[in-house]
């Protein structure tokens, strides 16, 4: 099969696909930009075949989507799967109706890709004109979780089968470090729009005003002025004597592989009900956060919002809270009873099996080619 992946921004979304379909009978395209090709480069998908055409700086969007297309038609792709649209959503569609081969699209926001906006607002009518136009033109949906596959089928209108694939997979086996301290890491942008910042930064307060011995990184980039203003708020508290840490290298995942490998347990302080071009998108129902399969990556516990909806998947690893003072009682008997962490780590190295590559293979890979050759025999 020869099948092309297009993505500008989500390196781990291309590192799942590849790995699904690295066999001797594919051939893999990766339609992508210089970003993703250096991590690409920089990754264990360096060494393996496959072919790419980059978006170069020079590049207009239009100019990028007709190299592609020619890429198509000389190399005999057979499907091509969209993994992240959030731009250029008229090119795309362009694009998209130009080709006569299986399209998917991975939807990060169900909603806002399957239901239309209540809105007046021309930009956004735009926007979910051209969605819609997408949609009508896919094979297939690919979804980052199978809990929404029953929510696209009951909730949507969409009637073509729906996949799910997660955001990233576990490859290796981890080796758990014995930390002094016990260390959390807070993984993801500080933007101050996805993450609870006030609700973090005020816990971490608490919690270093009572016990010395945690200590919080955080992984991710600085985006915004919203972003500046609470790097600032985490200097401050530095100053007063708590364990703070931030790390972040944008051309690289190695950082942030590091900081993962080497935390105890993950604090996600998501916020769970969020809007994307002002469509009402919850987290864990119609949107996923990547957050929850890096857990399985690294054989992590987490501490996440009792709002939150889990996987059945990684629920034995995951423990919830539902205020400051809940959060702030359960970090502290985690530090002062490691017996229970040592559980949490025990299930999580459990849960993060249903995430290999043979097992998404087995879940995914058949019903996928399964379709594509009933589609073939249709032509």
């Amino acid at each position: 099969m020869n099948i092309a992946i297009f993505d500008l921004q989500h390196f781990e979304m291309v590192h799942v696909w590849h790995h699904v379909f690295n066999s001797p009978e594919n051939k893999i395209s990766f339609f992508t930009n210089k970003s993703l090709i250096t991590k690409i480069s920089h990754s264990s998908l360096a060494t393996s075949g496959y072919k790419s055409v980059i978006e170069e700086d020079s590049d207009s969007i239009d100019l990028f989507f007709q190299k592609c297309f020619e890429h198509v038609s000389v190399n005999k792709i057979e499907v091509i799967v969209f993994n992240t649209i959030d731009v250029h959503y008229k090119s795309t569609w362009k694009f998209i109706k130009q080709l006569n081969i299986p399209v998917f699209v991975t939807l990060h926001n169900i909603n806002t890709w399957l239901k239309p906006p209540f809105t007046l607002n021309r930009t956004a009518l735009g926007f979910y004109y051209y969605r819609h136009k997408m949609i009508s033109k896919t094979s297939g949906l690919i979804v980052q979780e199978e809990l929404f596959i029953d929510y696209v089928k009951t909730k949507t209108n969409y009637k073509n089968p729906v996949f799910a694939l997660p955001h990233t997979l576990k490859e290796a086996e981890i080796q758990h470090p014995v930390n002094n301290k016990l260390v959390i890491a807070i993984p993801g942008a500080i933007d101050g729009h996805r993450r609870d910042n006030d609700f973090s930064l005020s816990v971490i307060e608490k919690i270093c005003s009572k016990n010395k011995n945690i200590q919080f990184v955080f992984i991710g980039g600085i985006v915004g002025h919203l972003g500046k203003k609470i790097y600032a708020q985490m200097q401050e508290l530095i100053k007063k004597g708590c364990d703070i840490l931030h790390y972040y290298d944008p051309s690289s995942n190695k950082v942030f592989d590091e900081q993962m490998s080497r935390c105890d347990i993950v604090f996600l302080p998501l916020l769970v009900e969020t809007k994307y071009e002002g469509i009402t998108e919850i987290y864990g129902t119609t949107k996923v956060t990547g957050v929850l399969y890096d857990l399985m990556r690294f054989e992590k516990p987490c501490v996440a919002p009792q709002a939150l909806v889990i996987p059945p998947t990684m629920k034995s690893s995951v423990v919830t809270y539902k205020d400051e003072d809940t959060f702030v009682d359960l970090i502290l008997d985690l530090e002062s009873n490691r017996n229970k962490l040592k559980l949490l780590l025990i299930n999580a190295k459990t849960n993060s099996e249903y995430y290999t590559v043979p097992k998404i293979k087995k879940r995914f890979l058949g019903n996928f080619t399964s379709l594509l050759s009933d589609l073939s025999l249709r032509k």
